[in-house]
C-alpha cells in the first residue's frame, strides 16, 4: 500500500499534482522491487489521507480550520485541524483530486486498487466519527449534522468515478448518528 497525504499531493489550489510525490516514489520502489524479484511481483493499493491531512487551502476554502481534540481507541488524544469535510467546497476539491489522480495513475498496471477516503476525518475509515466531546462538539458547532455528513458519504461512488480501470474499496464501520447528542449506530445507512 502506498500512503500519501492530500496536503503533499496538491499543496496549493493551483499547483496540480506535485512532481515526484509519495505515490510516484512508491511506484518507483515497487517497479524496482518487481525488476529485482520477477517471480514475486507486487501490485499497489493507493490510499490518500484527507481529513487532518487536507491542504490548508482546502480547509480555508471549505469554511476555515476547525480545531479539535481527536481521541483514538486507546484513549490517546491529539490536537488536530479539520476542514468542513461535509461542505460543497471540500467535496468539490476532493472530487477534483480524484480526477487528477485517476488521470495520472488509473492506467498504471501496478495500481490495482484505490482506497476510498472521502469524508475521512482522523482515520482511513470515512464512516468513522470521533464521538468524544473534544472532537464532536467543535464539529457540531461548525455545522456538521448527520444529514450533511451522510450526504458527503453518499457521494463516494461519484467521487471515484474517474477511476475507470482501477478497483476502489471502502472500509466500513457502522455510521454513528450524533444529532441526538448520544452516538447511535446506523447500520442501515452503512449498508445502503
Amino acid at each position: 500500500m502506498i500512503l500519501a497525504s492530500w496536503r503533499s499531493l496538491v499543496p496549493t489550489a493551483t499547483s496540480g499534482l506535485a512532481d515526484n510525490n509519495e505515490i510516484d516514489q512508491g511506484l518507483a520502489a515497487v517497479r524496482k522491487y518487481n525488476q529485482d524479484n520477477p517471480k514475486t511481483p507486487l501490485a499497489v493499493k493507493i490510499r490518500v489521507w484527507g481529513g487532518f491531512w487536507a491542504p490548508d487551502w482546502v480547509m480555508q476554502a471549505s469554511g476555515g480550520k476547525i480545531g479539535v481534540v481527536h481521541t483514538n481507541g486507546q484513549g490517546n488524544s491529539k490536537n488536530r485541524d479539520l476542514g468542513h469535510v461535509w461542505s460543497d467546497a471540500y467535496h468539490k476539491a476532493w472530487a477534483h483530486l480524484q480526477e487528477l489522480l485517476a488521470a495520472k495513475y488509473d492506467a498504471d498496471p501496478l495500481v490495482h486498487e484505490v482506497a476510498v477516503t472521502s469524508c475521512m476525518m482522523f482515520t482511513a475509515e470515512p464512516f468513522s466519527i470521533d464521538t468524544h466531546p473534544g472532537a464532536l462538539d467543535p464539529l457540531r458547532k461548525a455545522g456538521m449534522t448527520d444529514a450533511n455528513y451522510k450526504a458527503c458519504l453518499n457521494n463516494i461512488v461519484d467521487d471515484y468515478a474517474p477511476w475507470k480501470t482501477t478497483r476502489f474499496e471502502t472500509p466500513l464501520n457502522p455510521f454513528k448518528d450524533t444529532d441526538s447528542g448520544k452516538p447511535v449506530h446506523d447500520v442501515n445507512f452503512t449498508l445502503s
